[in-house]
This record gives structure tokens, C-alpha cells and sequence, in this order.
């Protein structure tokens, strides 16, 4: 689509941020540990923050701050990116 829609001045990119912090990933990893016996850490770290690029979680605010540079004319050369 990236190549496809420049003519009609419309750029595609993805937002794929990994693991975000926030309160549903709380829920999930709680309900990890009920259903298995790893702890919290356990399973953050083996599921989420070792398989990221970062090696970390990532912020509400960092994920806000893409979607607002990919929708801005910061970005206005950006198209068929991740």
C-alpha cells in the first residue's frame, strides 16, 4: 500500500511497539501467574521484555508520541515504514 497510494497523497505506516506497559499487560501477566506458578518477573521477562528489540517495556507516552510523529508533517517523507 506504501507504494500504491503516494500518488493520492497518502503515506501507510505501522506502529508496532512490542510490549506496553499500561494497565491491561498488569492484568495479563496476573493472570499468567494464576494460571501457571512463574512469578510476575518470570514471566515479564521471559515473554515480553527479553524477546523486545529494547529489552524493555515500553511507555503509554512513547507509543502517543509515534503515532503523533507518524500523523504530523514531521513525517511528511515517511511512508512503508515500522
Amino acid at each position: 500500500m506504501a507504494r500504491e497510494l503516494p500518488s493520492y497523497n497518502i503515506r501507510v505506516n505501522t506502529l508496532m511497539p512490542g510490549a506496553v506497559s499500561g494497565a491491561n499487560m498488569e492484568s495479563i501477566l496476573q493472570n499468567g501467574t494464576k494460571a501457571e506458578n512463574p512469578t510476575v518477573e518470570e514471566i515479564e521477562q521471559e515473554n515480553y521484555t527479553d524477546v523486545a528489540a529494547l529489552k524493555r517495556w515500553v511507555s503509554l507516552d512513547e507509543v502517543a508520541r509515534a503515532a503523533l510523529f507518524f500523523t504530523s508533517d514531521l513525517s511528511s517523507a515517511v511512508t512503508g515504514d515500522w
